[in-house]
């Protein structure tokens, strides 16, 4: 899971990815990028990567970083969210296939190989074109239909852009060099996808260029680049760094560990200054600062006193005064200040990414009566400042003081994984304290470990004295990890607090844990407002589904706070998955409505609790298998887990599955006596209905007491003595054809299966007994008397060579010749199905509903009649016999926003939406 490294392509080299055919359509997360490098001796050259997408070939997916399972055009959609390829007008397109509250998706790294990352900022273009599988009206030509979002290091996200249905060109952009193209929808399709990016060259150059740091920053322009080669900067020129305000970028391409700036043992010696006014576009990625300090001059008496100078005890490592830069990929260590020892932000907009702020220490001088505060950051008066990605840790208090690793006070400010570790405080808020008007905090996928205060040893945050009630915004935590702090005098009381304390405003928790830090959540609400929900806290707290649990952290390292699991648990040091004798009880534990976000294949469909939650190092659980049945190339030896390994009895697949599986039986003819078992499974037939029978027998017994989640569709049953037998039992019964059998569907003993869009048809005794279907064609008239049932002849194409499509004007699909062929009838069958069941996998022309019998709700569902005003559907399936399903159990991601405004991808993992 690393994302950088020390090495990277030549500044020269140009890199062309193409599309490639492979086998299968499984997740493959890091393969190397292939194509045509070019080199140049120009140092100045840029490296550009294109990348161009058909999606002609079944394939094409193997170039994504993730993607969601990609099932066959004929697979019903209604269990998971999942891609698929589908003609349309002529061209092959990559359809979305959202389900209940979950997205299709597909995600994009650029460039492929992680470890091509050459710390230089990335920018380019994203085209595509974009649909829907139903035209529009005109007033609901601008409806967004696919989603994208893009990142620089798969945790941090842009906010959601939504794409109406066009072609579209999309300006995209990475300060890390690496780019993170995330697409999703529910409904909509993508094809011609082309990226163009390109990393910008340097311009300037230290030491080569220019000696010192600062003229090489007095000489820029805005926009320039200046490249620091390796090497310990320090002394005049080197120091104290002023960026005049310009819109620059200044970079170690080598990283931290070997571009340092040493401020030196001076009491006012920092490594930069910022007081200009400097914008985002103000970046300084990959140095270390070390050894700076802050610690003349006085700390004025309120903000509007604070003066552009430096000789004020704030910043030891950086001060940044009414400006709002980015840092990225840096290291502020050993430095202090009164106020910030490693990093003070006075008003702005900072960013720091990917950062790591460590023993730095804030700390009263004699000059002084302030109390210090911040020992790694302060953050004040900040409008929307970010921490992403950072790591604050073994930064200390001496004396009393506020917030060992973090201080916050009045502004608005959020953290996003973010790691707060073993910060030291004998006064207030060990891993951070927050005070002040107007304040506004947000953390999600944090980690609050190991930090020591006198109170609030974990999170501290306090309302100001002039606060009002119109001034209390909440305090929003969601999926962080508060665990292992602890007070500095050993003795917890309501007063004080080991894990998170919130005194005088509301706030709102959510799928986080609080442990080993008793008393874990102190909370006083004037407004009564908070809400708390969805978390794992020690000795319990009122809220919707609150757990009192051990959450089994990784007990091989008191440092790693990922839960155990028995299904698979990321190991950061191993790089790999590991399996625990142990299983948490903190995965899948989260609010069902936050979606799963990118969590790793494996996961129940339900985000876990903590940091890792909703990201791709969350803890595995027990998924769903889906089995393959295949009497003409499977044995039931293999595994099922594929249609290359597929099991050769659908019996032997109903044994081997459990509650929730899904089993696909492929076009063959079963001979085969049926037990459920009582399981809660869906066993259904693709790519063509496969044929069941029985002669003499039963094909289908359910004797032990299935429910409604037991589902059997797309089935053709013939030459059976019964095709189903239902004691005491209601299972699911739908899209079947049932034909040629002595009797069809038999109940008894308050047997009440739920029938819906089948045919059942020439069955010698009975179709019906005593069952009632609904939206099904039934010969029998007296058995017909449930909710849109027909009793007119369903018009099969051909039963006597077992060809149950049904008859079209417009066309029946002709497995043989893989063609439509048009009738000079049209069955009646056609658009009377259930008229709330998705379409989705019908090929147009189609009346808007789905078709009875078998072949319903699949893409070879015979086409609408001419008599039939399908006007509003522009679907289209030249040929609807689909490529082979993958196996990959990817994430999945939460309810597509095509109803209502979206949201930020905020924390990065969640796709959460309103």
């Amino acid at each position: 899971m690393q994302r950088r490294a020390d090495e990277g392509w030549p500044f020269s080299s140009i890199i062309t990815m193409k599309a490639r055919i492979i086998t299968c359509l499984l997740c493959l997360a890091c393969l190397p990028l292939w194509g045509q490098s070019l080199s140049t001796d120009s140092a100045n050259s840029s490296s550009i990567i294109t990348y161009q997408e058909s999606f002609e070939t079944d394939q094409a997916l193997e170039d994504a970083h993730d993607h969601s399972p990609c099932w066959p055009l004929t697979a019903d959609s209604a269990v998971e969210a999942h891609l698929r390829y589908r003609q349309q007008d002529g061209n092959r397109v990559l359809d979305f296939i959202g389900s209940n509250r979950q997205a299709a998706y597909v995600l994009y790294r650029f460039p492929q190989d992680a470890n091509d990352d050459l710390s230089r900022s990335l920018n380019g273009t994203v085209s595509l074109e974009v649909g829907c599988r139903r035209s529009l009206s005109e007033a609901a030509e601008t409806t967004q239909m696919v989603y994208y979002a893009t990142s620089d290091d798969d945790r941090q996200w842009s906010p959601t852009q939504g794409l109406t249905p066009g072609e579209h060109t999309l300006t995209v952009s990475s300060a890390t060099g690496q780019l993170y193209l995330l697409l999703w929808s529910r409904r909509g399709w993508i094809d011609n996808l082309d990226v163009t990016l390109s990393y910008a060259p340097a311009t300037l150059h230290v030491p080569s260029d220019y000696a010192t740091l600062q003229a090489a920053l007095d000489a820029a322009q805005d926009g320039d680049i200046i490249e620091v080669a390796a090497g310990v900067y320090q002394g005049n020129g080197n120091t104290d760094l002023d960026c005049l305000g310009k819109a620059i970028t200044l970079r170690g391409p080598d990283g931290p560990d070997k571009t340092i700036i040493r401020c030196g043992n001076s009491r006012q010696q920092r490594g930069f200054y910022f007081h200009r006014g400097e914008s985002a576009d103000c970046v300084i990625e990959g140095f270390t600062i070390e050894q700076g300090s802050a610690l003349t001059g006085s700390l004025p008496q309120n903000v509007a006193q604070w003066a552009s100078v430096k000789n004020v005890p704030l910043g030891g490592g950086i001060y940044c005064l009414n400006s709002s830069p980015t840092l990225i990929n840096c290291v502020i260590r050993e430095c202090r200040a009164v106020v910030g020892g490693g990093v003070a932000c006075v008003g702005g907009q900072t960013r720091l990414i990917d950062c790591r702020i460590e023993d730095c220490q804030a700390r009263i001088t004699a000059s002084q009566s302030s109390q210090p505060a911040g020992a790694g950051v302060a953050l004040l008066h900040c409008r929307r400042a970010q921490l992403l990605g950072c790591t604050l840790q073994g930064n200390d208090i001496t004396g009393a003081g506020c917030g060992a690793g973090l201080y916050l006070q009045s502004g608005s400010q959020t953290l996003s994984h973010c790691v707060l570790h073993d910060n030291q405080n004998s006064d207030a808020g060990g891993g951070l304290y927050a005070l002040g008007s107007n304040l506004q905090v947000s953390l999600d996928h944090c980690r609050i470990t190991q930090n020591t205060a006198a109170s609030g040893a974990g999170l501290m945050f306090e309302a100001d004295s002039n606060d009002t009630s119109d001034d209390l915004s909440p305090v929003t935590i969601s999926n962080c990890t508060i665990a292992d702090n602890v007070l500095a005098n050993e003795v917890a009381s309501v007063t004080s607090c080991n894990g998170l304390w919130v005194n005088g405003r509301p706030l709102i928790l959510s799928n986080s844990i609080l442990w080993n830090s008793l008393p874990s959540l102190v909370l006083n609400d004037p407004t009564g407002t908070s809400d708390i929900r969805y978390c794992l806290i020690e000795g319990g707290y009122p809220g919707v589904e609150i757990l009192d649990q051990d959450p089994c952290f990784n007990c091989d390292d008191a440092n790693d706070y990922h839960l155990q699991s028995d299904v698979g648990r990321y190991d950061e040091l191993l790089d790999q998955w590991v399996i625990d004798s142990v299983h948490s009880p903190a995965i899948d534990a989260g609010d069902p409505n936050s979606g799963t976000g990118l969590e790793s294949k494996n996961h129940g469909n339900r985000i876990n609790l903590g940091a890792y939650g909703g990201y791709r190092q969350a803890s595995r659980s027990y998924r769903n298998n889906v089995y393959h049945v295949d009497a003409s190339n499977g044995n039931d030896n293999n595994t099922g887990l594929s249609q290359d390994q597929a099991f050769a009895t659908i019996q032997h697949a109903i044994d081997q599955s459990d509650d929730g599986d899904r089993i696909l039986v492929w076009p063959e003819v079963y001979q085969e006596e049926l037990s459920l078992h009582g399981k809660a499974i869906t066993l259904e037939g693709v790519d063509g209905s496969p044929i069941l029978t029985a002669p003499g027998g039963i094909a289908l017994t359910f004797s032990s007491a299935e429910g409604a989640d037991t589902i059997v569709r797309h089935l053709i049953i013939a030459d059976c003595d019964m095709a189903a037998y239902c004691y005491l039992s209601r299972p699911t019964l739908e899209h079947l054809t049932i034909v040629n059998n002595s009797y069809g569907i038999y109940g008894e003993y308050g047997a009440n299966p739920t029938i819906r869009n089948c045919i059942l048809w020439n069955n010698a005794y009975s179709d019906l007994y005593p069952c009632q279907a609904s939206y099904s064609c039934i010969e029998r008239k007296t058995e017909a008397t449930g909710l849109g049932n027909l009793t007119d002849d369903p018009l099969f194409v051909d039963p006597d060579t077992d060809d149950y499509h049904l008859m079209s004007d417009q066309g029946h699909y002709d497995l043989l010749s893989e063609t439509w062929i048009s009738d000079t009838v049209s069955s009646p069958c056609i658009d009377a199905g259930d008229p709330d069941d998705d379409i989705a996998a019908e090929s147009s022309p189609h009346g808007r509903r789905v078709n009875m019998g078998a072949y319903g709700r699949t893409a070879q569902a015979s086409l609408s009649p001419t008599s039939t005003d399908s006007s509003t559907e522009i679907e289209s399936s030249a040929n609807p016999v689909a490529v082979t399903p993958t196996l990959n159990t990817a994430p999945s991601t939460d309810d597509d926003p095509n109803e209502s405004t979206t949201t930020a991808l905020q924390g990065g993992s969640d796709l959460i939406y309103p």
